[in-house]
């Protein structure tokens, strides 16, 4: 899909990128995500939560913080769906106190609305530990 011209409809690479996910197929679908962004693919409010989830699966939480930071940079509007993926992610890399300041943090400053699903991942994080 990279090499025709001009570039598939982001929508494809999402529909992809999602594909790749639900194999498990991390390492490609992040692999992927990095030759969009290279090509200038433009990437959007779809994109940036499928990649989030990869990498939160693969045990690679501290590069979702570099989505994150694409969410921020794009001005994308980030949900609990959002959060409630890098919380996973960080506790299943057994960071439990980074996950509690994360979880502090978008409560204190309203980052997002924090519902059952943010406590739930709080409260499933806690428990499987």
């Amino acid at each position: 899909m990279t090499r025709t011209k001009p570039f598939p409809s982001v929508k494809k690479f999402n529909h992809l990128l999602t594909r790749l996910v639900d194999l498990r197929e991390h390492p490609t679908a992040t692999g992927l995500f990095k030759d969009i962004c290279n090509l200038g693919v433009p990437v959007n409010n779809y994109t940036l939560p499928i990649v989030l989830k990869s990498y939160c699966h693969c045990n690679c939480a501290d590069y979702g913080f570099s989505i994150l930071g694409m969410f921020f940079k794009r001005g994308c509007a980030l949900s609990a769906v959002t959060f409630s993926t890098l919380l996973r992610g960080l506790f299943i890399k057994n960071k439990i106190n980074e996950a509690l300041q994360l979880f502090l943090k978008i409560a204190r400053e309203d980052l997002c609305e924090v519902d059952n699903l943010l406590y739930g991942t709080v409260i499933e994080g806690l428990c499987k530990r």
